[in-house]
């Protein structure tokens, strides 16, 4: 039941959450940045910030969960926030135009480094907070675009994805392939499967232990891929042509409880949402603290399901 609004003045594309610190961030697509605190009932506006020029293309919380940082294409600068005083602390103005950052420093860490990739090249810039935007080191392991990028403490490794579909697992150290994983050669996982199907990863989320990663991806498939021996665990469909294919079935299933006109107009919506992939807000997939459930947004709302039984909650 809908009963408030909490806003900005153009259309929010980002929603974050600290949850070491209760804190959540929403970013907007004219690049302005706001801190809430969540309060026992509801959220309570904190701070507003005009953070970059334009629509701020990377945005991560730091593992320990009092740090942000975000960067913009449009303005070629990186900012770093401390949330539990919701300040900035940190403002950089790039030599190379950025895409997308990550922390890739683990939690108890005594320097804040990050990844950075470059908009129109396979470059990795890694900086560190204080360094005033000098890059370290510059990392080229992909001939494209890289449009994802997550660092997993549990198993220090790095993952990467480029818009060819090429998924890379790095040390975040020297980038090698790193030791804690249980393959030698990609060869033996799934990890091609995106460059096979040429297809372009939407989104890339790590489960807190470390142990499973879900992309959502282009053609709107779930894959859900065992981190360690980098195969895929499960895959779930929530394409147009699946949903038209199962008409019958899904309206008759009393646990979605939707009639077939209210079908008919989200089947018209899907469609044309699925013309404008690359421009609008990313689609993602979480998964909850127990490392059973993930939630996901579907054709039919919000869906939340147990992935190791394929039992749908929600």
């Amino acid at each position: 039941m809908y009963e408030k609004s909490y806003m900005h003045r153009d259309i929010v594309d980002g929603v974050y959450a600290s949850i070491e610190t209760d804190f959540i961030i929403t970013t907007s697509l004219d690049g302005h940045l706001k801190f809430w605190k969540k309060n026992y009932i509801g959220i309570e506006f904190v701070k507003h910030y005009k953070a970059h020029q334009g629509k701020i293309t990377g945005v991560v919380i730091s593992h320990s969960g009092f740090h942000m940082a975000t960067c913009s294409s449009k303005d070629d600068a990186l900012k770093i926030f401390d949330i539990l005083n919701f300040d900035m602390i940190h403002f950089m103005k790039l030599k190379f135009t950025p895409y997308i950052c990550e922390f890739i420093n683990t939690f108890n860490h005594p320097e804040l480094i990050l990844a950075v990739t470059e908009k129109d090249t396979g470059f990795i810039h890694i900086l560190k907070a204080e360094s005033k935007g000098e890059v370290t080191k510059t990392i080229k392991i992909h001939n494209y675009p890289i449009t994802a990028i997550k660092y997993n403490e549990i198993f220090n490794t790095v993952i990467t994805i480029d818009n060819s579909g090429m998924i890379e697992y790095s040390d975040p150290v020297n980038f090698e392939m790193p030791t804690t994983v249980k393959f030698d050669y990609k060869s033996e996982t799934d990890l091609y499967v995106l460059t096979q199907n040429k297809l372009t990863c939407l989104s890339l989320t790590l489960s807190p232990n470390g142990k499973y990663m879900a992309m959502m991806c282009k053609d709107k498939m779930v894959r859900i891929f065992n981190f360690l021996t980098g195969k895929i665990y499960k895959t779930y469909n929530e394409s147009v042509k699946y949903y038209f294919e199962n008409y019958s079935e899904i309206i008759s299933n009393e646990k979605f409880k939707i009639d077939k006109s209210d079908y008919d107009k989200r089947l018209v919506l899907e469609r044309e949402i699925e013309r404008y992939l690359d421009v609008l807000p990313s689609l993602n997939v979480q998964f909850d603290d127990s490392n059973k459930y993930i939630a996901y947004s579907s054709m039919l709302g919000i869906k939340v399901m147990n992935f190791h039984t394929d039992h749908v909650i929600i």
